[in-house]
């Protein structure tokens, strides 16, 4: 089955229904419906945040984690921005620049 064509979810799923009531989001989902590219996208994270750990691994956030800022209307979430402080120096870096 192909997402949004399930029979086990849509009613006529290869009919176009405009009126149609919003099935679940399958972003990134599970079974036959999970994104090819996750396993990827999750390693690439992983390997790019251990060589970050092992290059500078007295890294520190800058200020509390209750005061980040998040992305909101993001489908996967996250902060906006994570200003961190680099060991021997004394100004905070964020992660976007």
């Amino acid at each position: 089955a192909h997402a949004d064509r399930d029979p086990r979810v849509f009613a006529a799923p290869h009919t176009f229904d405009i009126t149609r009531a919003p099935g679940p989001i399958l972003a990134f989902g599970h079974g036959p419906h999970r994104c090819v590219g996750a396993g990827l996208a999750l390693l690439e994270l992983r390997t790019a945040f251990l060589a970050l750990a092992r290059r500078h691994p007295d890294l520190t956030i800058a200020r509390p984690v209750t005061g980040l800022p998040f992305l909101n209307g993001s489908l996967i979430g996250g902060v906006a921005h994570l200003p961190v402080t680099f060991p021997g120096t004394a100004r905070a870096r964020t992660s976007s620049g």
